[in-house]
């Protein structure tokens, strides 16, 4: 006699049908459809209410974000004359930040440039470098310097740098106004710009010598017998020394004897 547990078997609840028959099939990789087959044969009852759910698309639009979109593009802000820009920094209510930082900089700005102005003001009024020594003096002195000056190797307090010469004997070539045979005796000083010169002129006065005699030799007695030619022969003479001097420079040269013969 079969018991009543043999006639009524325990039935399984659906949802674990359906937690079995979805573990079956994640075994295998499905698509939609067959996922829906297999809900369907597991739980008809679960599909069926799934599918008689409805969404309400009425008070939906779906194209708020495209307009939303399209409406951001057409917005811009209204461009702002040269005026109204210029007035903007000096709007405190509207436009706070601006103001701030506006005026910020143009009070450090101003300060700089007047720690700038008041150095340099200060640097010229200290005088640091002066422009003539008249400035440092109580009194000033005016002179004319084409008529009143002294050059430096004129002045009296000035040592001397001065060698004689000894006496140079020298046959002329003859002239109109001279004899055959026109001769000169002379001795002259020599004024070194430095006792260098000097110094040199003496260990080489025999050289220097016969420089001066075979130039005089080529002098007549008329080139020499006038004033203006004795000044000629000093020149020509203070040139030749310094040409062949290697340690300073001859000022100078004076006639000290002159004795010309026709």
């Amino acid at each position: 006699m079969a018991t009543n547990s043999d006639q009524n078997p325990e039935k399984k609840p659906a949802s674990s049908g359906l937690e079995e028959a979805l573990d079956d099939a994640a075994s295998e990789p499905l698509n939609f459809d067959e996922i829906d087959k297999v809900i369907g044969d597991a739980d008809p009852q679960f599909l069926n209410s799934v599918s008689q759910i409805k969404i309400d698309t009425k008070g939906l639009n779906l194209d708020i974000d495209e307009s939303a979109v399209s409406a951001g593009r057409s917005f811009q802000l209204p461009r702002l004359s040269f005026k109204q820009q210029l007035k903007k920094p000096f709007q405190l209510r509207d436009n706070p930040k601006l103001f701030a930082k506006f005026w910020g900089s143009v009070l450090i700005l101003g300060f700089i440039t007047f720690v700038t102005w008041y150095n340099q003001r200060s640097l010229i009024s200290d005088k640091l470098f002066i422009q003539s020594f008249g400035e440092l003096t109580t009194q000033v002195n005016e002179f004319n310097p084409l008529i009143e000056t002294e050059f430096f190797y004129d002045n009296p307090k000035f040592s001397k740098n001065l060698m004689t010469v000894s006496r140079m004997v020298v046959n002329l070539k003859e002239s109109e106004n001279s004899g055959p045979t026109p001769m000169l005796a002379m001795e002259i000083n020599v004024e070194g710009l430095s006792a260098e010169a000097i110094i040199e002129l003496k260990d080489r006065e025999a050289e220097f010598k016969d420089f001066l005699l075979r130039f005089t030799e080529e002098k007549s007695y008329d080139d020499l017998v006038t004033a203006q030619g004795k000044l000629d022969l000093c020149e020509d003479f203070r040139g030749l020394i310094n040409t062949h001097l290697t340690q300073g420079q001859v000022r100078k040269v004076f006639l000290n004897s002159f004795i010309i013969k026709p």
